[in-house]
């Protein structure tokens, strides 16, 4: 709790600067004549919300670059309590190839809030152009990532515990948003601000 507590008050202190640059930890992102494809998948944390069965690697830079910039020119999701849409628990990962070997691994959801993870950034909001722009890049129809939907016969599941629900009240503060699911989710914290975090309840 004590360790939470430090991370909120740090939070609390820098994040209208994070919120201004869109940047919570001050890494610098590869530029995007760095990057020289992509791949494209689709995972669930729920098995009974299947997702896509979509799998694309792009080889063409020309328009692994125009995707990339697309991700960089996302807004960052704007502060405030936001009741989101359901969740389904299936998030697409969309990982950039560079030029120097490495690679940068971006997170989307296609339902909830429809939210982007860019390592080092705060989290940004995507919205239908965004996935309109990214299947033109992919060579596939945009109706098969967006928006997302359910088996039919099934309808959206949600999973039984609470504790591994997919929560959609989320807090956003000056540097992000934070809700249950998106920390164990995600595997990654993001900034909020401490009178947020303070007043958020799952």
């Amino acid at each position: 709790m004590t360790r939470w507590l430090r991370s909120g008050i740090a939070c609390y202190v820098l994040c209208p600067l994070c919120f201004a640059l869109g940047n919570c930890t001050g890494e610098t992102l590869p530029a995007v004549d760095q990057v020289t494809g992509l791949k494209f998948s689709a995972t669930t944390t729920i098995p009974s919300n299947p997702p896509p069965p979509v799998s694309v690697t792009v080889t063409d830079v020309a328009k692994a670059q125009d995707a990339y910039q697309a991700t960089l020119a996302l807004p960052v999701f704007p502060p405030g309590t936001y009741n989101c849409p359901e969740d389904s628990g299936v998030s697409y990962q969309i990982t950039f190839f560079l030029a120097n070997g490495s690679q940068l691994e971006v997170t989307a959801d296609p339902d909830g809030c429809s939210l982007a993870h860019i390592p080092g950034t705060s989290v940004r909001s995507a919205g239908p152009a965004y996935w309109s722009q990214l299947a033109q890049d992919l060579g596939i129809p945009v109706s098969e990532i967006y928006p997302y939907f359910p088996n039919p016969s099934q309808g959206l599941q949600r999973p039984a515990s609470s504790t591994t629900g997919r929560h959609t009240r989320m807090m956003c503060g000056l540097g992000g948003c934070n809700h249950a699911q998106s920390v164990a989710r995600m595997g990654r914290p993001v900034c909020w601000s401490l009178p947020h975090w303070l007043q958020w309840k799952g």
